[in-house]
């Protein structure tokens, strides 16, 4: 939960002054940022009159034209269309651009923590003896890690008009359980490995 709470205060103030015109302005300024308002729109129009989202009739009419090669980011537009539902359209993408670099963060976080052998406690250390560091240290460079990650000048510079290229998040939980699929017994990871594939599929 800490982690989680660093990341939204770090990501609200890197984005300043996008939260206090959440619902007015939207967050970037490149061409395709309108593509994705579309491609949200045609997501929720598909799936609310039962129409085949990889195909419209409302481009290239009358003959339509198929989606298949076209960007479309199920994960951010089915995160977007509940959104939209309680906060508007606009501050509804905003916070998908947001969730980007909060879950980029953590995320990040936790695959350094895992890579550094220790777990992060509330109190006290580990046995530095078995080759683990000390957790307030680990906690830090877990933190360092995650925000360099998460605001890397890529993604800021994606989450400019591309928020499926922004969407970067799942890459290191991916990571993270293709090492423990490899170092312990435990098969959830590998279902981990298919959950995290199937995100970062569907995002982009």
């Amino acid at each position: 939960v800490f982690v989680l709470l660093f990341f939204t205060v770090l990501t609200l103030l890197m984005t300043w002054p996008l939260i206090t015109q959440l619902g007015s302005v939207y967050a970037g300024n490149n061409e395709d940022l309108w593509t994705f308002q579309w491609d949200n729109w045609w997501t929720r129009y598909a799936l609310q009159h039962g129409d085949d989202m990889l195909f419209t009739p409302v481009q290239f009419y009358p003959v339509g034209v198929s989606l298949a090669a076209h960007s479309l980011s199920f994960y951010n537009s089915l995160l977007w269309i509940p959104l939209a539902a309680l906060v508007g359209d606009i501050a509804a993408y905003n916070i998908t651009v947001l969730l980007t670099f909060i879950l980029s963060g953590y995320t990040m976080y936790k695959l350094v923590e895992y890579l550094l052998g220790s777990e992060i406690r509330e109190q006290g250390t580990v046995n530095q003896g078995s080759g683990l560091i000390p957790t307030s240290r680990s906690l830090i460079l877990a933190l360092v890690a995650g925000i360099i990650f998460a605001f890397a000048p890529y993604h800021f510079s994606q989450s400019l008009g591309h928020v499926s290229l922004a969407s970067v998040q799942w890459f290191p939980l991916l990571a993270l359980f293709v090492l423990k699929a490899t170092r312990e017994t435990n098969r959830r990871n590998i279902l981990w490995i298919g959950l995290t594939t199937l995100l970062i599929t569907a995002t982009r």
